[in-house]
């Protein structure tokens, strides 16, 4: 694998995690557990995708790979929680929700490029599904 800097995924990553830095300083008494947890999360997508990308097997590219989908997953709960809690205003959680779920969009394709495919889970629950498209961002 060559330069991850030069990934796409890696670069929108990397943006939502300084994004998620910024807009998490700012939330009200009470919530710096899930401030410190979503910023852990978050970082953590365009972390595994450095650190994966210096693995020489592509099965292993793909396991940091996966790991850096359940990262955006996480980032995605605890954007739903901050935002239903009034913690965080709807038009940041929103702009937030957006990059995310196109960043795990750009995770399940790269996934698939590099060979790596779901592992399987039982069936007593629904499998994590792709993302649904997003709704068009509101122009600034």
């Amino acid at each position: 694998m060559g330069d991850y800097r030069q990934l796409r995924v890696w670069q929108a990553a990397h943006q939502l995690a300084c994004a998620t830095q910024l807009a998490t300083q700012q939330l009200p008494r009470g919530y710096s557990e899930a401030a410190e947890q979503i910023r852990r999360a978050a970082l953590s997508i365009p972390t595994n995708l450095a650190e994966g990308s210096s693995r020489r097997r592509d099965a292993d590219y793909a396991r940091y790979i996966n790991i850096a989908i359940g990262s955006a997953a996480e980032v995605e709960s605890l954007l739903t929680f901050l935002g239903d809690c009034g913690a965080l205003p709807r038009e940041a959680s929103d702009l937030l929700m957006a990059d995310v779920l196109s960043i795990r969009r750009m995770l399940f394709e790269l996934r698939s490029a590099v060979g790596g495919s779901p592992a399987r889970r039982p069936q007593a629950a629904p499998s994590d599904p792709e993302p649904t498209p997003e709704a068009p961002r509101p122009s600034s």
